[in-house]
């Protein structure tokens, strides 16, 4: 036991995450402490992005997510690493649609802000590290529908123009580029273990708005000249 514990840090400032067989099978006797009771709070990030081919044309729209814990304790947290999770992310206009996503150490993104020996499946945390996590989705969800071609298309009146054109001895109205959009908003949840020996993470509900157009926010095409 005193081996083990010797490869992990020794100072005061660290809480070990232990499993009861674990802490049982020591002699020592722990000393009371104030622990908080959940020292690691989950939260997610998103954004949005277009992916293109080489001509300019769009190929696809896609959501990035990023669930996350963060070590919001005032003291430094180690112990094994676990690196696991689902999340959940639902239509809200209609819940039957919905996509889950399974998290593991190939989820973890590249800029880490913690510290972790794989030789000894070792993790640490100290306060305000946090364990971030990412996945790309294209909206296809786990029906196999892509739930974008579902997304109930209106009319931006800011991009009606009306224009009279000569036709003989008199005129015709065009209506011309009424652009089409659309707001959604789905609610991602879940939950991330990060340690082996700590109950898991509840991620708390998040709201992602997607504002889905035919055509870049704030433009309308040109008129061309009438013939």
């Amino acid at each position: 036991m005193n081996q083990i514990l010797g490869t992990l840090r020794s100072s005061p400032a660290v809480f070990l995450l232990c499993s009861l067989t674990f802490l049982c099978s020591c002699n020592e006797t722990l000393p009371l402490r104030d622990d908080p009771v959940l020292p690691l709070t989950g939260t997610v990030g998103s954004e949005v992005s277009t992916v293109f081919q080489k001509d300019g044309s769009v190929v696809y729209h896609e959501v990035i997510i990023f669930p996350k814990v963060k070590n919001i304790y005032d003291e430094t947290l180690q112990g094994y690493g676990d690196f696991k999770g689902v999340v959940k992310v639902v239509w809200e206009r209609d819940s039957s649609y919905s996509k889950t996503f399974t998290l593991d150490r190939n989820s973890l993104t590249e800029n880490r802000r913690y510290k972790y020996d794989a030789d000894l499946n070792l993790l640490t945390l100290d306060q305000g590290d946090e364990v971030s996590f990412f996945f790309r989705w294209n909206y296809v969800v786990d029906n196999g529908v892509r739930i974008d071609t579902l997304f109930p298309l209106k009319v931006d009146l800011s991009c009606w123009k009306i224009v009279q054109v000569p036709r003989g001895k008199r005129y015709a109205n065009i209506v011309w580029n009424p652009r089409q959009f659309t707001v959604e908003r789905f609610i991602v949840s879940g939950y991330i273990k990060p340690f082996k020996d700590l109950a898991a993470v509840i991620i708390q509900p998040f709201v992602v708005t997607i504002e889905y157009e035919t055509f870049l926010k704030g433009s309308c095409a040109s008129l061309p000249n009438p013939r």
